[in-house]
Order: structure tokens, then C-alpha cells, then sequence
């Protein structure tokens, strides 16, 4: 599968990081959609089949370790990458995020996560 065949749901409350994040991934040949609260973020992971998750630690509605919970009950195999500044990274681990990066986000870890999901 080439890579720009490949989705990505971004999750966050914040319009500025959801549209940083959408052309970050647009740029690496992502298609990349929003959601700006965790319940929104199951129903397009119901409808649409996904390939990598990002999920900020506080979204509105559902929490996102619920969120995370969720999509890992829907589909154990799509890998998420939890981040915060807030909460500690074996949190998001222990409720089955596969990767952490810590906010501000050095969007050099992001791509290094991005190469590791791609290439599985």
C-alpha cells in the first residue's frame, strides 16, 4: 500500500493543533482527518478504516484514555499515539496507546513513529 493511500485521525479540542497536524501529515502523503472530541473520533473510526491514531490527552466528550480503550475493543491492531503535557506517558501506555510523545510535539519523533507504523 503506498503511503498516500494510507488514513490518519488527529483528536484534539484545539482547531490550531488539529490543522498543524493535518498538514504535517498531508506533507508526509497522509490523508488525514479530524475530530475535535472523543466522541466524534469513534464514529469515524466505526465508518472509516484507519491506519494510525493521534489523540491528545484532554479532547472534549469521552475521555481519551475511554478513547483509547474504545478504538483498541473496535480494532486491537490500528496503533495510536497518545500525547500531553500533562499526563504521564505510562497512563496512556497501560490503556493500549502503542506510542507517546510528549507536547510541545518534535515532529521528528512524529515521523520516526510514522516510518515505524509504515513500514509494519
Amino acid at each position: 500500500m503506498r503511503v498516500n493511500d494510507k488514513k490518519v485521525l488527529v483528536v484534539d479540542d484545539d482547531s490550531y493543533v488539529r490543522e498543524f497536524l493535518k498538514e504535517f501529515f498531508d506533507f508526509y502523503g497522509y490523508n488525514a482527518d479530524c475530530a475535535c472530541s472523543g466522541d466524534e473520533a469513534i464514529m469515524l473510526v466505526k465508518k472509516k478504516r484507519y491506519h494510525i491514531v493521534i489523540t491528545e490527552y484532554i479532547i472534549q466528550g469521552i475521555s481519551s484514555i475511554e478513547l483509547i480503550e474504545r478504538i483498541k475493543n473496535l480494532n486491537s491492531s490500528l496503533p495510536v499515539i497518545a500525547m500531553s503535557c500533562l499526563c504521564p506517558e505510562g497512563e496512556f501506555l497501560k490503556t493500549g496507546a502503542d506510542f507517546f510523545i510528549n507536547k510541545p510535539i518534535k515532529f521528528s519523533v512524529l515521523k520516526d513513529i510514522l516510518d515505524k507504523v509504515s513500514s509494519t
